[in-house]
């Protein structure tokens, strides 16, 4: 009988070691699946940035071949020069002292009318690039019509 009891005891033991190594078989292959769906996933994240700067070339291409690469570099430049135009009006504001006790009055007459002159000359730099927009849509406005009369 101590055999028998032997046997009964070695035989769960061996059950267990089977489960074991059957648990540990879908533990590996879900890792594999695991370690194989994120290299997948690198990979296709890869070609879709690929996709998408071929995607964006093709778009710069396009655009440089149109006239609206020129009308955008024209409109930057424009912002610029308003930009800079808004700028030299808050210098000139800023120009002006704020206490005025320790100016003599001949200093504060001279600064005033400088500030004015100066004031008149922005002025006139924006209303001159201002009429030089205008002329220069007018003119392209003229040049598209005889474009499409000439098509037509």
């Amino acid at each position: 009988m101590p055999s028998e009891s032997r046997i009964e005891i070695r035989l769960p033991n061996i059950d267990f070691q089977d489960n074991l190594e059957v648990e540990m078989i879908y533990i590996v292959i879900a890792l594999c699946a695991l370690v194989t769906t994120i290299f997948a996933c690198r990979y296709y994240a890869a070609k879709i940035l690929l996709v998408e700067h071929d995607i964006d070339k093709a778009i710069a291409r396009k655009f440089e071949s149109s006239g609206k690469a020129i009308e955008l570099a024209k409109l930057r430049e424009e912002n610029a020069v308003m930009r800079n135009l808004l700028l030299d009006l808050l210098e000139n504001e800023v120009a002006f002292p704020v206490q005025q006790a320790t100016v003599s009055v001949d200093d504060l007459f001279r600064m005033k009318a400088t500030k004015i002159q100066r004031y008149r000359e922005i002025l006139a730099e924006s209303r001159h690039v201002l009429q030089q927009r205008e002329a220069s849509r007018v003119s392209g406005l003229s040049s598209s019509l005889k474009s499409t009369e000439r098509r037509m």
